[in-house]
């Protein structure tokens, strides 16, 4: 009777351990998949730093095709006009200054520009139309 118990104990255990497995699993689909975009600045940024912040290896995460989205920030319609323009996000008048003189040094092919910048922006122009 002893040895059933214990059987059981263990099958109990096991069907946590796979519930708690299926939970995860359903909340890591909700995740939306990582704009390729975002995954090609990534491996240009480890380029640019001669693939030193994290081992060369190790960076083939890079290369899945099940990356996700942990943190996800819906953009308005004017935003990801100049997010993927590239004329208009290498616009002076985005560049962060401070960062670059920084962070660059060495970099020529490094820029940096203010997300704050671009989205008060973006704010002023959908204000300045809802006040027309």
């Amino acid at each position: 009777m002893e040895d059933r118990e214990v059987i059981l104990d263990q099958i109990e255990d096991a069907l946590n351990h796979y519930n708690t497995f299926l939970f995860h699993q359903c909340q890591t689909r909700q995740f939306f998949r990582a704009p390729m975009r975002d995954v090609k600045n990534i491996k240009r940024w480890h380029k640019n730093y001669d693939n030193r912040a994290i081992d060369e290896d190790e960076q083939s995460y890079l290369d899945h095709d099940d990356l996700v989205c942990l943190s996800r920030k819906d953009k308005l319609p004017l935003r990801q006009l100049i997010d993927h323009s590239l004329r208009l996000i290498t616009l002076s008048i985005w560049r962060d200054k401070p960062r670059v003189l920084a962070q660059a040094q060495g970099l020529e092919n490094v820029s940096y520009f203010s997300e704050k910048k671009m989205n008060m922006f973006v704010s002023a122009v959908i204000t300045a139309q809802v006040l027309e």
